[in-house]
């Protein structure tokens, strides 16, 4: 099976970038983030309002990273970027 690297990168990327532009989800002290599924956790009764306040020191234990979800989210989201590409070659 041939891998498209770009297809790759793209997939990677997604799920990191959704950190930062997906809506939380928020429960009593848990915070989720991710696209499709959710590998990013926070934590704390309050959310900070700056994404970035999350990657600071005082924060990082208060994070839990699901690198299972993460990978599992990579798989899906080449998947899909896959068949949108050959849907797309097939139309055009």
């Amino acid at each position: 099976m041939y891998i498209n690297k770009k297809i790759l990168l793209i997939s990677v990327l997604l799920p990191i970038l959704s950190i930062f532009l997906d809506v939380m989800k928020t429960n009593d002290i848990i915070h989720s983030f991710g696209l499709p599924f959710d590998f990013f956790l926070y934590m704390s009764k309050v959310a900070p309002s700056n994404r970035l306040v999350f990657f600071l020191p005082h924060n990082l234990l208060k994070i839990n990273f699901r690198l299972d979800i993460y990978i599992f989210d990579i798989i899906v989201t080449y998947f899909v970027c896959e068949v949108c590409r050959s849907i797309y070659s097939k139309i055009k």
